[in-house]
């Protein structure tokens, strides 16, 4: 019993801590021109985007939510962009819904997450007329996205209904366990001309934007003029077809999230943190796909302070002072997902050390001689 004693002594002050990652200062972070990032987690021993200097991602080979880690202070006068395209989701983000070649009827964004834009349904000709698709839903984060739009006006046997919005599924809480992009819009429902040779071809979803988490053991400023945009994309057309049916647009995808994290103070002056979901497509011939869900930005100053104001903030912003997030699920690699985000490098390194330093000389002191004292008890005893 002593010595169980004696090892749960030694070993709590350390198994009760869990840290964030500064990195190990390996990656050269100072970008004076433009950049793209092949790779999700940088190690920087500071981090300087001139104002002359736009930072993308390479997103057929970047699958999961940015991380830049600093050692240093950062600053960043340019422009960072994980927002998702046309064609990609940003780092991190899921795809909208692919109604492909043939006739798209309640096809929704892939994934898992509840977040996903649904499907809107195909109209229905039935031998009356054209019948036109639905307006696929937008996609869920912060939250919930918007339902398209049904299918109007056709006069063949029933239009198609419209797709559901996806649920929220993240908080500003949950960003202390979970980074994560966002998901795609789902597909528009397709329009039945009746004629069994033409379909009008519904929208693909819009694809979810990216997430990146910045973490600096200095100071974060962002100037004014700087940018960090993590935009959803909004979906897509729906054709129409000489017989008169018309297609749905796809629903959009959301917004992501920009987490700053700075063990000193955080300064943003004047400058834009665009999170903004995808639009309502209402563009093309048939019903409108909905908007997808604004994202997040959450700034955490454990030991400092924020000051300054951001320009353009559609999601809201959520400042955290004298917040000390535990743990973050680090996103790489795919196979590991469930490992803490911890440090590493050396302890002198990590986000929580001038929080808990001096606490955990004390606590180790005690832990020594208290053990000490025990293993003395316990030859004491045999004797």
């Amino acid at each position: 019993m002593v010595r169980f004693l004696i090892i749960m002594i030694l070993i709590f002050p350390y198994s009760s801590w869990s840290y964030l990652s500064f990195g190990n200062a390996s990656d050269d972070c100072n970008w004076a021109t433009d950049k793209t990032l092949e790779k999700a987690v940088w190690n920087c021993d500071g981090i300087f985007v001139a104002s002359t200097a736009t930072i993308d991602v390479d997103l057929n080979e970047v699958k999961d939510p940015i991380q830049l880690r600093s050692q240093g202070n950062v600053v960043i006068e340019g422009i960072i962009n994980i927002s998702a395209t046309t064609t990609l989701p940003g780092p991190g983000g899921g795809r909208g819904a692919n109604c492909g070649a043939g006739v798209c009827n309640n096809v929704n964004a892939p994934g898992s997450t509840t977040g996903e834009g649904q499907g809107a349904s195909a109209g229905d000709g039935g031998g009356f007329g054209a019948a036109n698709g639905g307006g696929g839903g937008g996609a869920g984060y912060f939250s919930t996205g918007d339902n398209g739009v049904a299918g109007v006006g056709g006069g063949g046997l029933s239009d198609g209904a419209l797709g559901s919005g996806g649920s929220a599924f993240v908080t500003v809480n949950s960003l202390s366990t979970s980074l994560q992009g966002a998901p795609g819009g789902g597909g528009g429902g397709s329009g039945d001309d009746d004629t069994f040779a033409e379909t009008g071809a519904g929208g693909n979803g819009g694809n979810g934007s990216g997430s990146i988490a910045i973490i600096s053991k200095g100071t974060i400023t962002i100037a004014s003029g700087a940018q960090i945009n993590a935009r959803g994309d909004s979906g897509k057309d729906g054709a129409s077809t000489t017989g008169g049916a018309e297609g749905g647009n796809g629903g959009s995808g959301a917004g992501g999230t920009v987490y700053l994290i700075s063990d000193q103070n955080i300064s943003i002056n004047n400058a834009v943190i665009d999170v903004e979901g995808g639009a309502a497509n209402t563009n093309g011939a048939g019903a409108a796909g909905g908007k997808g869900s604004d994202g997040i930005i959450r700034i955490d100053t454990p030991n400092g302070t924020f000051s300054g104001s951001v320009n353009q903030n559609p999601g809201g912003v959520t400042v955290n002072t004298s917040t000390t997030p535990s743990s973050i699920i680090d996103p790489l690699p795919l196979a590991e997902q469930q490992e803490l985000f911890e440090s590493d490098i050396e302890a002198a390194c990590t986000y929580r050390e001038s929080i808990n330093y001096e606490l955990n000389i004390i606590i180790f002191l005690s832990s020594f001689f208290i053990s000490i004292f025990l293993l003395l008890k316990l030859n004491k005893l045999r004797w």
